[in-house]
């Protein structure tokens, strides 16, 4: 079967990845851990310190590192260590993976120092999906009225939703495998994230890193079930958001569980509640209507002349009443002259000289 692959890049500033022994933005701290450097708009980690480690748990087939190595270090997946020599741009690349949960670490060898020094830049997820079933990407940004929040919130004129209330949230449902939620990372802060019915993650941030990075990072999902994430601000500490990005299936599955949007759900509840009430509605109009006429009808069938004219005038409109007076129809009126002769005549429309 024929496949499309999906890619998830992933930053060296992201909390995802797990650096030791330490990290630190000061300088000269790349000799006993990990230094963070603000290069670009990721930032990157580099450091000279023989055994300093990065760790990333991931879901995919296949996974690139980019960077660069002054030194030999190694890379182990699941377990099975590769060694790896000098490098520059992409410094690891493995491919056909199985599709599901792989472990990664990569370990600075013994020849590094000043002059060999690891940096490392960022990570790039691969994903398989057959043709014709890749996941389209969806994108809620800041306080996007598709998202759920509980607490305060504020946002900024750049659009960043902004919290520092302890226990706000924000969370999303979707149908798909993934889902990527991109924010800053200037200030130290942590949160919970809740997947479905998974226990809750807890992610810290560090005081420094740039105005643009991944938060939290999660595929590999049941693509046919619907899917809850929450993050959960803790106590003393601020969280921001830029956006949440979702990739939902695009494909109908064997047991079909679509995700009900506020909108819809509400207007396909708004159509069943009015369709009903509306045709109730209309037949009582059509009814009191028939009745109207009905009566109308009855009326002018016994509507007789009454008061002072009704002994003067009346004409028969079906019953007459004990009041009312018959008159014959009207004809000429005739006079007998003086002189004998009578005067010319006249229908109504026609005219006769004499």
């Amino acid at each position: 079967m024929a496949t499309a692959t999906v890619n998830f890049t992933l930053f060296a500033s992201s909390p995802m990845f797990n650096f030791a022994p330490t990290i630190s933005a000061g300088v000269g701290s790349a000799t006993t851990g990990w230094q963070y450097n603000q290069s670009g708009e990721s930032g990157l980690y580099f450091t000279t310190l023989p055994g300093s480690s990065l760790e990333l748990l991931f879901f995919g087939t296949g996974i690139q590192l980019e960077g660069s190595a002054g030194c030999p270090f190694s890379v182990s997946i699941d377990g099975n260590v590769t060694e790896q020599s000098l490098a520059s741009g992409l410094i690891f690349s493995k491919t056909g993976l199985e599709q599901a949960s792989h472990n990664l670490n990569l370990t600075v060898g013994s020849g590094a120092g000043p002059n060999a020094e690891v940096i490392f830049t960022s990570a790039i997820v691969t994903d398989e999906y057959p043709v014709g079933q890749v996941p389209v990407e969806a994108t809620y940004a800041g306080m996007n009225s598709a998202l759920g929040f509980f607490g305060p919130w504020s946002q900024f004129s750049n659009g960043t939703a902004h919290t520092d209330y302890p226990g706000a949230s924000v969370s999303v449902n979707f149908t798909g495998p993934a889902i990527l939620v991109t924010g800053p990372s200037e200030s130290f802060g942590q949160y919970y994230v809740a997947v479905d019915d998974e226990p809750d993650i807890l992610v810290s941030t560090d005081a420094f890193g740039p105005s643009q990075t991944q938060l939290f990072f999660q595929s590999g999902l049941d693509p046919n079930q619907q899917h809850q994430v929450t993050i959960t601000n803790v106590g003393g500490s601020s969280f921001a958001f830029n956006s949440i990005e979702v990739w939902e299936s695009t494909f109908p599955s064997s047991t079909p569980t679509p995700v009900p949007s506020s909108a819809s759900s509400g207007h396909s509840d708004v159509v069943k509640i009015v369709v009903p009430i509306v045709a109730v509605v209309a037949a009582l109009l059509i009814l009191v209507a028939a009745l109207l006429i009905r009566k109308r009808r009855q009326r002018r069938r016994t509507a007789t002349l009454k008061g002072p004219f009704a002994m003067r005038l009346s004409r028969a409109f079906g019953k007459r009443g004990v009041n009312a007076l018959t008159l014959d129809n009207l004809r000429p009126k005739t006079e007998q002259p003086a002189d004998g002769v009578f005067p010319v005549s006249f229908d109504v429309g026609n005219e006769q000289k004499a």
